[in-house]
């Protein structure tokens, strides 16, 4: 499962460093399909198709992190202990949890906050509060954002978890996953649009 998810990361990570206006794509191999015209045949028999990764999410829609974010974010305070963070993600089955001050997100933390650098480094989880091993500043999203967006934001940042906040307010979180499946679709509807002639 670790190599799986690794090969995961690392699609997503090449694949959200591909600038948003990137060079054009051909179906061929490089040496064919050189000089031709959009839907001309090379030497190899193959179509040569133009397809930017920008121009089909223009053509298909993109997907809004509205359409995918989890909006049942389960939040604590950064006042609160880190057993009492640990028991509510073990109760809610959660890897996470945004720290919150009233509507203000002022932090995260997570299952390797918990057990690294609270409970790895000796210290007493009863003791321990969440402000101290909360990871901070946060970066936050708009639920407008698109997911190629956020798939670069979270390859530029090496985060796996993006709150989501509107007008100031927390309503949302996406995590890595939600992430990867959109892209995962995103690449599935791309490679669709690459035709090779029938035999």
């Amino acid at each position: 499962m670790p190599a799986i998810i690794g090969q995961t990361r690392s699609a997503l990570h090449r694949l959200a460093n591909i600038p948003l206006s990137t060079s054009t794509y051909h179906s061929s191999r490089v040496t064919c399909g050189r000089g031709l015209g959009v839907g001309q045949r090379d030497r190899c028999g193959l179509h040569s198709v133009p397809y930017t990764l920008d121009r089909h999410v223009r053509e298909a829609g993109p997907v809004k992190l509205k359409d995918l974010m989890t909006r049942d974010v389960v939040t604590i305070t950064s006042n609160q202990s880190v057993i009492v963070a640990a028991a509510r993600m073990r109760e809610l089955n959660v890897g996470s949890l945004v720290v919150t001050t009233g509507t203000d997100v002022e932090g995260i933390i997570t299952t390797w906050d918990l057990t690294v650098g609270c409970m790895g480094a000796g210290h007493n989880p009863r003791e321990c509060l969440v402000f101290h091993h909360m990871s901070t500043p946060v970066h936050t999203v708009r639920p407008d954002m698109d997911t190629l967006e956020a798939a670069h934001v979270m390859a530029e940042r090496k985060i796996t978890r993006l709150p989501v906040v509107e007008d100031g307010k927390l309503i949302g979180i996406v995590s890595f996953s939600n992430v990867s499946r959109a892209m995962e679709q995103l690449v599935h509807d791309l490679l669709a649009g690459w035709s090779r002639p029938s035999e």
